[in-house]
Protein backbone atom coordinates (compact mmCIF):
# COMPACT_ATOMS: atom_id res chain seq x y z
CA UNK A 1 0.00 0.00 0.00
CA UNK A 2 1.28 3.48 -0.90
CA UNK A 3 2.08 5.75 2.03
CA UNK A 4 -0.69 8.33 2.43
CA UNK A 5 0.21 12.03 2.39
CA UNK A 6 -2.01 14.93 3.43
CA UNK A 7 -2.19 18.46 2.06
CA UNK A 8 -2.16 21.50 4.36
CA UNK A 9 -5.96 21.93 4.69
CA UNK A 10 -6.33 18.26 5.54
CA UNK A 11 -3.68 18.51 8.25
CA UNK A 12 -5.37 21.57 9.74
CA UNK A 13 -8.76 19.89 9.71
CA UNK A 14 -7.51 16.68 11.26
CA UNK A 15 -5.78 18.67 14.00
CA UNK A 16 -8.98 20.63 14.69
CA UNK A 17 -11.04 17.45 14.63
CA UNK A 18 -8.70 15.90 17.20
CA UNK A 19 -9.09 18.94 19.45
CA UNK A 20 -12.88 18.72 19.09
CA UNK A 21 -12.84 15.04 20.07
CA UNK A 22 -10.73 15.83 23.15
CA UNK A 23 -12.93 18.76 24.16
CA UNK A 24 -16.28 17.07 23.52
CA UNK A 25 -15.89 13.33 23.16
CA UNK A 26 -19.64 12.71 22.89
CA UNK A 27 -19.87 14.52 19.58
CA UNK A 28 -19.80 12.66 16.29
CA UNK A 29 -17.87 14.06 13.35
CA UNK A 30 -19.94 14.13 10.21
CA UNK A 31 -19.00 11.32 7.83
CA UNK A 32 -19.51 13.67 4.91
CA UNK A 33 -16.82 15.91 6.38
CA UNK A 34 -14.61 12.92 7.11
CA UNK A 35 -14.92 11.74 3.53
CA UNK A 36 -13.74 15.10 2.27
CA UNK A 37 -10.44 15.03 4.16
CA UNK A 38 -9.49 11.41 4.77
CA UNK A 39 -7.66 9.23 2.22
CA UNK A 40 -9.56 8.43 -0.93
CA UNK A 41 -10.36 4.94 -2.20
CA UNK A 42 -8.12 5.32 -5.27
CA UNK A 43 -6.06 2.28 -4.27
CA UNK A 44 -9.15 0.16 -3.69
CA UNK A 45 -10.39 -2.52 -6.02
CA UNK A 46 -13.78 -0.83 -5.69
CA UNK A 47 -14.16 1.66 -8.54
CA UNK A 48 -12.90 5.14 -7.81
CA UNK A 49 -15.50 7.63 -6.62
CA UNK A 50 -16.60 10.39 -8.97
CA UNK A 51 -14.80 13.77 -8.78
CA UNK A 52 -17.62 15.05 -6.52
CA UNK A 53 -17.29 12.13 -4.15
CA UNK A 54 -17.59 13.54 -0.70
CA UNK A 55 -20.47 11.12 -0.23
CA UNK A 56 -19.89 8.22 2.17
CA UNK A 57 -20.84 4.66 1.31
CA UNK A 58 -23.61 3.08 3.40
CA UNK A 59 -24.02 -0.53 4.54
CA UNK A 60 -27.08 -1.83 6.36
CA UNK A 61 -26.34 -5.14 8.08
CA UNK A 62 -29.68 -6.64 9.17
CA UNK A 63 -29.79 -9.87 11.14
CA UNK A 64 -33.28 -11.38 10.89
CA UNK A 65 -35.07 -12.12 14.20
CA UNK A 66 -32.28 -10.83 16.44
CA UNK A 67 -33.48 -9.63 19.83
CA UNK A 68 -31.18 -7.06 21.36
CA UNK A 69 -30.59 -8.81 24.67
CA UNK A 70 -28.79 -11.71 22.96
CA UNK A 71 -25.89 -9.46 21.93
CA UNK A 72 -23.03 -9.12 24.42
CA UNK A 73 -22.97 -5.34 23.94
CA UNK A 74 -26.62 -5.27 25.06
CA UNK A 75 -25.97 -7.34 28.16
CA UNK A 76 -25.99 -11.01 27.15
CA UNK A 77 -23.66 -12.79 29.64
CA UNK A 78 -21.91 -14.98 27.04
CA UNK A 79 -19.70 -13.87 24.10
CA UNK A 80 -22.22 -14.01 21.26
CA UNK A 81 -21.01 -10.89 19.43
CA UNK A 82 -17.32 -10.01 19.84
CA UNK A 83 -17.06 -8.39 16.41
CA UNK A 84 -20.27 -6.38 16.68
CA UNK A 85 -19.15 -5.39 20.19
CA UNK A 86 -15.86 -4.08 18.81
CA UNK A 87 -17.73 -2.05 16.19
CA UNK A 88 -20.11 -0.70 18.85
CA UNK A 89 -17.19 0.63 20.86
CA UNK A 90 -16.46 3.10 18.04
CA UNK A 91 -20.02 3.74 16.86
CA UNK A 92 -23.28 5.02 18.31
CA UNK A 93 -25.27 2.30 20.11
CA UNK A 94 -28.93 3.01 20.80
CA UNK A 95 -29.78 1.07 23.96
CA UNK A 96 -33.56 1.17 23.60
CA UNK A 97 -34.55 0.85 19.97
CA UNK A 98 -38.01 -0.52 19.18
CA UNK A 99 -39.19 -2.11 15.91
CA UNK A 100 -42.46 -0.91 14.37
CA UNK A 101 -43.79 -4.44 14.06
CA UNK A 102 -43.18 -7.92 15.41
CA UNK A 103 -42.39 -9.70 12.16
CA UNK A 104 -40.36 -9.15 9.03
CA UNK A 105 -42.56 -7.80 6.25
CA UNK A 106 -44.22 -4.83 7.99
CA UNK A 107 -41.07 -4.05 9.99
CA UNK A 108 -38.77 -3.89 6.95
CA UNK A 109 -41.42 -1.97 4.99
CA UNK A 110 -41.37 0.61 7.80
CA UNK A 111 -37.56 0.78 7.65
CA UNK A 112 -37.68 1.33 3.88
CA UNK A 113 -40.47 3.94 3.89
CA UNK A 114 -40.46 5.74 7.26
CA UNK A 115 -44.13 4.89 7.92
CA UNK A 116 -45.81 2.51 10.39
CA UNK A 117 -47.59 -0.66 9.18
CA UNK A 118 -51.16 0.69 9.30
CA UNK A 119 -50.02 3.36 6.80
CA UNK A 120 -47.92 1.37 4.33
CA UNK A 121 -50.18 -1.72 4.64
CA UNK A 122 -47.45 -4.18 3.62
CA UNK A 123 -48.70 -6.85 6.01
CA UNK A 124 -49.62 -10.52 5.85
CA UNK A 125 -53.09 -10.70 4.35
CA UNK A 126 -55.61 -9.00 2.09
CA UNK A 127 -59.37 -8.99 2.34
CA UNK A 128 -60.89 -11.50 -0.05
CA UNK A 129 -59.25 -14.13 -2.23
CA UNK A 130 -57.87 -13.97 -5.74
CA UNK A 131 -58.87 -16.01 -8.81
CA UNK A 132 -59.83 -19.59 -8.01
CA UNK A 133 -59.73 -18.76 -4.30
CA UNK A 134 -55.98 -18.20 -4.35
CA UNK A 135 -54.55 -16.43 -1.28
CA UNK A 136 -53.34 -12.88 -1.88
CA UNK A 137 -50.66 -10.84 -0.17
CA UNK A 138 -50.21 -7.06 0.04
CA UNK A 139 -47.33 -5.41 -1.82
CA UNK A 140 -45.19 -2.42 -0.90
CA UNK A 141 -46.79 0.17 -3.15
CA UNK A 142 -44.98 2.49 -5.56
CA UNK A 143 -46.54 5.54 -3.90
CA UNK A 144 -43.96 5.27 -1.13
CA UNK A 145 -40.49 6.71 -1.72
CA UNK A 146 -38.15 4.01 -0.46
CA UNK A 147 -34.69 4.23 1.05
CA UNK A 148 -33.26 2.64 -2.08
CA UNK A 149 -34.93 5.19 -4.33
CA UNK A 150 -33.63 8.16 -2.33
CA UNK A 151 -30.04 6.90 -2.50
CA UNK A 152 -30.29 5.87 -6.15
CA UNK A 153 -31.63 9.29 -7.11
CA UNK A 154 -28.74 10.91 -5.19
CA UNK A 155 -26.23 9.13 -7.42
CA UNK A 156 -25.58 6.00 -5.35
CA UNK A 157 -25.21 2.49 -6.68
CA UNK A 158 -27.76 0.45 -4.72
CA UNK A 159 -27.79 -3.28 -3.95
CA UNK A 160 -29.69 -5.65 -1.67
CA UNK A 161 -28.88 -9.26 -0.75
CA UNK A 162 -31.69 -10.92 1.17
CA UNK A 163 -33.16 -14.31 2.05
CA UNK A 164 -36.73 -13.74 3.26
CA UNK A 165 -39.67 -14.63 1.01
CA UNK A 166 -41.72 -11.88 2.64
CA UNK A 167 -39.49 -9.32 0.90
CA UNK A 168 -39.67 -10.40 -2.73
CA UNK A 169 -38.94 -8.15 -5.68
CA UNK A 170 -42.39 -8.98 -7.05
CA UNK A 171 -43.91 -7.67 -3.81
CA UNK A 172 -42.31 -4.24 -4.15
CA UNK A 173 -39.24 -4.66 -1.95
CA UNK A 174 -36.69 -4.03 -4.71
CA UNK A 175 -37.81 -0.44 -5.34
CA UNK A 176 -34.72 1.70 -5.82
CA UNK A 177 -32.25 -1.19 -5.71
CA UNK A 178 -30.39 -1.63 -8.97
CA UNK A 179 -29.02 -5.01 -7.88
CA UNK A 180 -31.46 -7.32 -6.09
CA UNK A 181 -30.39 -10.83 -5.11
CA UNK A 182 -32.74 -13.28 -3.36
CA UNK A 183 -31.14 -16.39 -1.88
CA UNK A 184 -33.78 -18.32 0.03
CA UNK A 185 -31.92 -21.59 0.54
CA UNK A 186 -28.47 -20.08 1.14
CA UNK A 187 -27.08 -20.10 4.66
CA UNK A 188 -25.55 -16.87 6.04
CA UNK A 189 -22.01 -17.78 5.00
CA UNK A 190 -23.15 -18.38 1.41
CA UNK A 191 -25.13 -15.14 1.47
CA UNK A 192 -22.05 -13.29 2.65
CA UNK A 193 -19.94 -14.97 -0.06
CA UNK A 194 -22.19 -13.44 -2.71
CA UNK A 195 -22.23 -10.06 -0.97
CA UNK A 196 -18.43 -9.90 -0.75
CA UNK A 197 -18.09 -10.96 -4.39
CA UNK A 198 -20.34 -8.05 -5.41
CA UNK A 199 -18.34 -5.63 -3.26
CA UNK A 200 -15.08 -6.78 -4.77
CA UNK A 201 -16.08 -7.04 -8.40
CA UNK A 202 -19.11 -4.82 -9.09
CA UNK A 203 -19.41 -2.08 -6.46
CA UNK A 204 -18.64 1.49 -7.39
CA UNK A 205 -18.64 4.43 -5.03
CA UNK A 206 -20.72 5.81 -3.54
CA UNK A 207 -22.88 2.75 -2.83
CA UNK A 208 -25.76 1.69 -0.60
CA UNK A 209 -25.55 -1.99 0.34
CA UNK A 210 -28.38 -3.64 2.30
CA UNK A 211 -27.49 -7.13 3.59
CA UNK A 212 -30.38 -9.07 5.17
CA UNK A 213 -29.05 -12.33 6.64
CA UNK A 214 -31.21 -15.31 7.55
CA UNK A 215 -30.10 -16.13 11.09
CA UNK A 216 -30.92 -16.32 13.92
CA UNK A 217 -34.36 -16.98 12.41
CA UNK A 218 -35.72 -20.47 13.07
CA UNK A 219 -34.44 -23.13 12.41
CA UNK A 220 -31.78 -22.77 15.08
CA UNK A 221 -29.01 -25.03 13.81
CA UNK A 222 -25.74 -23.19 14.43
CA UNK A 223 -22.41 -24.66 13.34
CA UNK A 224 -21.08 -26.64 16.33
CA UNK A 225 -17.95 -24.50 16.53
CA UNK A 226 -20.10 -21.35 16.94
CA UNK A 227 -22.03 -22.92 19.81
CA UNK A 228 -18.76 -23.98 21.43
CA UNK A 229 -17.29 -20.50 20.98
CA UNK A 230 -20.12 -19.05 23.06
CA UNK A 231 -20.66 -21.67 25.75
CA UNK A 232 -17.77 -24.12 25.64
CA UNK A 233 -19.03 -27.62 26.39
CA UNK A 234 -22.67 -27.38 27.39
CA UNK A 235 -24.54 -30.12 29.31
CA UNK A 236 -26.59 -32.42 27.09
CA UNK A 237 -30.38 -32.07 27.28
CA UNK A 238 -32.44 -34.94 28.67
CA UNK A 239 -33.56 -37.65 26.26
CA UNK A 240 -37.11 -36.24 26.08
CA UNK A 241 -35.92 -32.68 25.60
CA UNK A 242 -33.57 -33.85 22.86
CA UNK A 243 -36.46 -35.57 21.05
CA UNK A 244 -38.49 -32.36 21.14
CA UNK A 245 -35.58 -30.20 20.00
CA UNK A 246 -34.67 -32.53 17.15
CA UNK A 247 -38.29 -32.70 16.01
CA UNK A 248 -38.62 -28.93 15.75
CA UNK A 249 -35.17 -28.39 14.25
CA UNK A 250 -35.53 -30.87 11.41
CA UNK A 251 -39.12 -30.22 10.31
CA UNK A 252 -40.95 -27.07 9.39
CA UNK A 253 -43.02 -25.85 12.30
CA UNK A 254 -46.73 -25.65 11.70
CA UNK A 255 -47.45 -22.05 12.46
CA UNK A 256 -50.19 -22.65 15.06
CA UNK A 257 -47.90 -25.04 16.92
CA UNK A 258 -45.10 -22.47 16.98
CA UNK A 259 -46.75 -19.27 18.08
CA UNK A 260 -49.66 -18.51 20.36
CA UNK A 261 -51.48 -21.85 20.32
CA UNK A 262 -51.25 -23.95 23.45
CA UNK A 263 -52.76 -26.99 21.75
CA UNK A 264 -49.98 -28.11 19.36
CA UNK A 265 -50.79 -30.57 16.64
CA UNK A 266 -47.96 -32.96 17.59
CA UNK A 267 -47.28 -35.08 20.63
CA UNK A 268 -43.83 -33.51 20.81
CA UNK A 269 -44.45 -29.97 22.04
CA UNK A 270 -42.16 -27.04 22.75
CA UNK A 271 -44.34 -26.31 25.77
CA UNK A 272 -43.23 -29.63 27.27
CA UNK A 273 -39.56 -28.68 27.35
CA UNK A 274 -38.03 -28.75 30.80
CA UNK A 275 -36.27 -25.57 32.03
CA UNK A 276 -32.99 -27.19 30.94
CA UNK A 277 -34.47 -28.02 27.53
CA UNK A 278 -35.71 -24.47 27.10
CA UNK A 279 -32.24 -23.16 27.93
CA UNK A 280 -30.79 -25.55 25.32
CA UNK A 281 -33.17 -24.04 22.74
CA UNK A 282 -32.10 -20.52 23.72
CA UNK A 283 -28.45 -21.54 23.44
CA UNK A 284 -28.97 -22.87 19.92
CA UNK A 285 -30.37 -19.45 19.02
CA UNK A 286 -27.39 -17.77 20.71
CA UNK A 287 -25.05 -19.98 18.65
CA UNK A 288 -26.66 -18.61 15.51
CA UNK A 289 -26.13 -15.07 16.80
CA UNK A 290 -22.41 -15.89 17.04
CA UNK A 291 -22.55 -17.25 13.48
CA UNK A 292 -24.03 -13.93 12.30
CA UNK A 293 -21.32 -12.07 14.20
CA UNK A 294 -18.76 -14.10 12.28
CA UNK A 295 -20.32 -12.98 8.98
CA UNK A 296 -20.23 -9.38 10.20
CA UNK A 297 -16.51 -9.81 10.80
CA UNK A 298 -16.03 -11.02 7.22
CA UNK A 299 -17.87 -7.97 5.91
CA UNK A 300 -15.77 -5.60 8.02
CA UNK A 301 -12.57 -7.27 6.84
CA UNK A 302 -13.59 -6.84 3.19
CA UNK A 303 -14.44 -3.17 3.72
CA UNK A 304 -11.00 -2.65 5.26
CA UNK A 305 -9.30 -4.63 2.50
CA UNK A 306 -10.94 -2.45 -0.16
CA UNK A 307 -9.73 0.73 1.59
CA UNK A 308 -13.19 2.26 1.91
CA UNK A 309 -13.56 2.02 5.69
CA UNK A 310 -12.73 5.65 6.39
CA UNK A 311 -15.71 6.89 4.37
CA UNK A 312 -18.30 4.19 4.94
CA UNK A 313 -21.23 4.31 7.36
CA UNK A 314 -22.47 0.97 8.67
CA UNK A 315 -25.68 0.24 10.56
CA UNK A 316 -26.32 -2.98 12.50
CA UNK A 317 -30.02 -3.60 13.06
CA UNK A 318 -32.74 -6.25 13.24
CA UNK A 319 -36.34 -6.36 12.10
CA UNK A 320 -37.77 -7.95 15.28
CA UNK A 321 -36.93 -10.32 18.12
CA UNK A 322 -37.96 -13.82 19.16
CA UNK A 323 -39.89 -15.34 22.09
CA UNK A 324 -38.79 -18.38 24.06
CA UNK A 325 -41.91 -19.03 26.12
CA UNK A 326 -41.76 -15.38 27.21
CA UNK A 327 -45.36 -14.45 28.00
CA UNK A 328 -46.40 -17.95 26.96
CA UNK A 329 -45.27 -17.71 23.32
CA UNK A 330 -42.59 -19.03 21.02
CA UNK A 331 -41.49 -17.36 17.79
CA UNK A 332 -42.73 -13.95 16.72
CA UNK A 333 -45.55 -12.02 15.11
CA UNK A 334 -48.49 -12.22 17.47
CA UNK A 335 -47.53 -10.05 20.44
CA UNK A 336 -45.86 -6.71 21.16
CA UNK A 337 -43.80 -7.48 24.24
CA UNK A 338 -40.21 -6.28 24.39
CA UNK A 339 -38.73 -9.67 23.46
CA UNK A 340 -40.18 -8.99 19.99
CA UNK A 341 -39.84 -5.21 19.74
CA UNK A 342 -36.50 -4.40 21.41
CA UNK A 343 -33.91 -4.68 18.64
CA UNK A 344 -30.28 -3.61 18.25
CA UNK A 345 -29.41 -0.42 16.43
CA UNK A 346 -25.74 0.55 16.09
CA UNK A 347 -24.64 3.21 13.59
CA UNK A 348 -21.18 4.49 12.93
CA UNK A 349 -18.85 6.01 10.39
CA UNK A 350 -16.06 3.46 10.40
CA UNK A 351 -13.46 6.22 10.59
CA UNK A 352 -14.39 7.02 14.19
CA UNK A 353 -12.24 5.62 17.00
CA UNK A 354 -14.55 6.14 19.98
CA UNK A 355 -18.22 5.45 20.51
CA UNK A 356 -21.29 6.52 22.41
CA UNK A 357 -24.32 4.86 23.99
CA UNK A 358 -27.70 6.60 23.78
CA UNK A 359 -30.17 5.63 26.51
CA UNK A 360 -33.30 7.34 25.12
CA UNK A 361 -36.12 5.45 23.38
CA UNK A 362 -35.84 5.52 19.57
CA UNK A 363 -37.56 3.72 16.70
CA UNK A 364 -36.11 1.24 14.25
CA UNK A 365 -37.60 3.08 11.26
CA UNK A 366 -35.68 6.22 12.29
CA UNK A 367 -32.77 4.53 10.50
CA UNK A 368 -34.20 5.68 7.14
CA UNK A 369 -33.95 9.47 7.62
CA UNK A 370 -30.83 9.03 9.76
CA UNK A 371 -28.80 7.52 6.93
CA UNK A 372 -30.07 10.14 4.51
CA UNK A 373 -29.13 12.94 6.90
CA UNK A 374 -25.63 11.54 7.41
CA UNK A 375 -25.19 11.55 3.64
CA UNK A 376 -26.56 15.09 3.18
CA UNK A 377 -29.69 13.83 1.39
CA UNK A 378 -33.04 15.34 2.35
CA UNK A 379 -35.55 12.81 3.71
CA UNK A 380 -38.97 12.72 2.01
CA UNK A 381 -41.41 15.31 3.34
CA UNK A 382 -44.12 14.01 5.66
CA UNK A 383 -42.62 10.70 6.77
CA UNK A 384 -43.28 9.64 10.36
CA UNK A 385 -39.69 8.63 11.13
CA UNK A 386 -37.18 11.23 12.35
CA UNK A 387 -33.41 11.38 11.96
CA UNK A 388 -31.28 10.39 14.92
CA UNK A 389 -28.55 12.76 13.73
CA UNK A 390 -28.22 16.45 12.99
CA UNK A 391 -26.87 17.55 9.58
CA UNK A 392 -23.40 18.01 11.11
CA UNK A 393 -23.39 14.33 12.14
CA UNK A 394 -23.94 14.80 15.88
CA UNK A 395 -26.55 12.72 17.70
CA UNK A 396 -29.77 14.76 17.85
CA UNK A 397 -31.69 12.57 20.32
CA UNK A 398 -32.17 14.57 23.51
CA UNK A 399 -35.17 12.80 25.05
CA UNK A 400 -37.28 9.65 24.68
CA UNK A 401 -39.17 9.47 21.41
CA UNK A 402 -42.77 8.36 21.37
CA UNK A 403 -42.78 4.79 20.07
CA UNK A 404 -45.71 3.32 18.16
CA UNK A 405 -45.70 -0.33 17.02
CA UNK A 406 -48.31 -2.65 15.53
CA UNK A 407 -48.79 -6.25 14.55
CA UNK A 408 -51.52 -7.46 12.22
CA UNK A 409 -51.87 -10.96 13.79
CA UNK A 410 -52.54 -12.34 10.30
CA UNK A 411 -55.62 -10.11 10.04
CA UNK A 412 -55.97 -7.58 7.19
CA UNK A 413 -58.40 -5.30 9.04
CA UNK A 414 -56.83 -2.84 11.49
CA UNK A 415 -59.65 -3.30 14.00
CA UNK A 416 -58.31 -6.83 14.67
CA UNK A 417 -54.69 -5.79 15.28
CA UNK A 418 -52.57 -5.20 18.36
CA UNK A 419 -51.06 -1.74 18.80
CA UNK A 420 -48.73 -0.39 21.44
CA UNK A 421 -47.36 2.96 22.50
CA UNK A 422 -44.26 3.57 24.65
CA UNK A 423 -43.79 6.96 26.26
CA UNK A 424 -40.65 7.09 28.39
CA UNK A 425 -40.86 4.37 31.03
CA UNK A 426 -44.53 3.58 30.38
CA UNK A 427 -45.95 1.16 27.82
CA UNK A 428 -49.49 0.29 26.78
CA UNK A 429 -50.51 -2.66 24.59
CA UNK A 430 -54.03 -2.32 23.19
CA UNK A 431 -55.99 -5.25 21.74
CA UNK A 432 -58.21 -3.51 19.21
CA UNK A 433 -60.37 -6.58 18.67
CA UNK A 434 -61.14 -7.34 22.31
CA UNK A 435 -60.86 -3.72 23.55
CA UNK A 436 -58.46 -4.65 26.35
CA UNK A 437 -55.21 -3.04 27.48
CA UNK A 438 -52.04 -4.04 29.27
CA UNK A 439 -50.12 -1.27 31.01
CA UNK A 440 -46.47 -1.58 32.08
CA UNK A 441 -43.98 0.51 33.98
CA UNK A 442 -40.79 -0.62 32.24
CA UNK A 443 -38.59 0.87 34.94
CA UNK A 444 -40.18 -1.15 37.75
CA UNK A 445 -41.10 -4.11 35.54
CA UNK A 446 -38.66 -4.35 32.58
CA UNK A 447 -39.75 -7.91 31.73
CA UNK A 448 -43.44 -6.97 31.59
CA UNK A 449 -44.31 -9.76 34.00
CA UNK A 450 -45.15 -8.21 37.36
CA UNK A 451 -48.90 -7.80 37.72
CA UNK A 452 -48.42 -6.44 41.25
CA UNK A 453 -46.90 -3.19 39.96
CA UNK A 454 -49.40 -0.44 40.71
CA UNK A 455 -50.88 1.12 37.59
CA UNK A 456 -50.36 4.84 37.23
CA UNK A 457 -53.83 5.78 36.03
CA UNK A 458 -52.79 9.24 34.84
CA UNK A 459 -50.04 7.77 32.67
CA UNK A 460 -52.41 5.10 31.35
CA UNK A 461 -54.91 7.78 30.29
CA UNK A 462 -52.06 9.71 28.66
CA UNK A 463 -50.93 6.64 26.69
CA UNK A 464 -54.47 5.89 25.56
CA UNK A 465 -54.78 9.48 24.33
CA UNK A 466 -51.46 9.21 22.48
CA UNK A 467 -52.54 5.94 20.92
CA UNK A 468 -55.84 7.41 19.77
CA UNK A 469 -54.21 10.50 18.24
CA UNK A 470 -51.53 8.46 16.51
CA UNK A 471 -54.12 6.04 15.14
CA UNK A 472 -56.13 8.96 13.73
CA UNK A 473 -52.98 10.30 12.07
CA UNK A 474 -52.24 6.86 10.63
CA UNK A 475 -55.77 6.51 9.24
CA UNK A 476 -55.47 9.90 7.51
CA UNK A 477 -52.08 9.03 6.04
CA UNK A 478 -53.30 5.60 4.91
CA UNK A 479 -56.22 7.25 3.09
CA UNK A 480 -53.77 9.65 1.40
CA UNK A 481 -51.82 6.73 -0.07
CA UNK A 482 -54.94 4.98 -1.32
CA UNK A 483 -56.19 1.40 -1.03
CA UNK A 484 -54.02 -1.58 -0.29
CA UNK A 485 -52.66 -3.38 -3.36
CA UNK A 486 -52.51 -7.18 -3.43
CA UNK A 487 -51.23 -9.96 -5.63
CA UNK A 488 -51.79 -13.71 -5.73
CA UNK A 489 -49.29 -15.71 -3.70
CA UNK A 490 -47.67 -18.20 -6.07
CA UNK A 491 -47.09 -21.79 -5.01
CA UNK A 492 -43.29 -21.57 -4.85
CA UNK A 493 -43.39 -18.55 -2.54
CA UNK A 494 -46.10 -20.20 -0.45
CA UNK A 495 -43.85 -23.24 0.04
CA UNK A 496 -40.93 -21.02 1.03
CA UNK A 497 -43.09 -19.18 3.57
CA UNK A 498 -44.36 -22.49 4.89
CA UNK A 499 -40.78 -23.69 5.33
CA UNK A 500 -40.00 -20.80 7.67
CA UNK A 501 -43.29 -20.96 9.53
CA UNK A 502 -45.34 -18.08 8.05
CA UNK A 503 -48.18 -20.05 6.46
CA UNK A 504 -49.75 -23.43 7.13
Amino acid sequence: MRKQSFNAPQVVFLFLALLCRIAGGANVISPVTLAAVLPSAAESRVSEPSPKAAKPNVIIFLSDTLRADFLSCYGYPYPTSPNIDAFARRAVLFEKCYAQSAWTKPSVASMLTGYVPSVHQAIRGCTGLGPEDQPRVPVLREQFVTLGEKFRDAGYQTAVFQMNSNLLKEHGFAQGFEHYQFMFWADPAAQMDETLLWLESQAREPFLLYVHLRDPHWKYVPPPEMLAAVFGKAPAPSEQDQKILEFYQTRHIEYDAWIGDHEPKHELSLWDLSPQGLEALRRQYAGEVRYIDDQFSRLMEKVAELNVADHTIIAVVSDHGEAFKDHGNFGHGLSLYDELLHVPLIIGPLGLKTGRRVAHNVRMFDLYPSLLTLCAIDPPAGIQAESLFAPNGSVSVRKDRLVFSETDRRQPLFENWLACVIDGRYKLIHDLKNHTQQFFDLKQDPRENDRSVKTNQAEKVNLLRSLRLYSEENAALAAKFGPQECMVLDQETREQLRAIGYVQ
